[in-house]
């Protein structure tokens, strides 16, 4: 039976803050699923750019509004028997 775990990482945001870059690193066996979200749960995703043979993925994003200042969550996925180990 395989695993699961998902972590929901709160991001604070400086309330004058135009923009956000979060980068999320693989401490070692597959990457993580990582998904970015600005705006609470109808917010919007950002994508990933993955850097480094795959291992080192970043988030930027302009802020568009107090909204999307006020909820950012970083939500990490493993759905493997042996977990991922990561840093942000």
């Amino acid at each position: 039976m395989l695993g699961l775990s998902t972590h929901y990482v709160p991001i604070a945001v400086p309330a004058g803050a135009r923009s956000l870059t979060v980068g999320v690193e693989a401490g070692g066996g597959p990457n993580p699923n990582v998904k970015l979200v600005v705006g609470g749960p109808k917010g919007r995703v950002v994508r990933a750019r993955v850097h480094d043979r795959g291992h080192l993925q970043t988030f930027q994003t302009r802020l568009r509004n107090a909204r999307e200042r006020s909820s950012v969550v970083l939500i990490v996925t493993s759905g493997r028997e042996h977990g991922t180990a990561y840093k942000v």
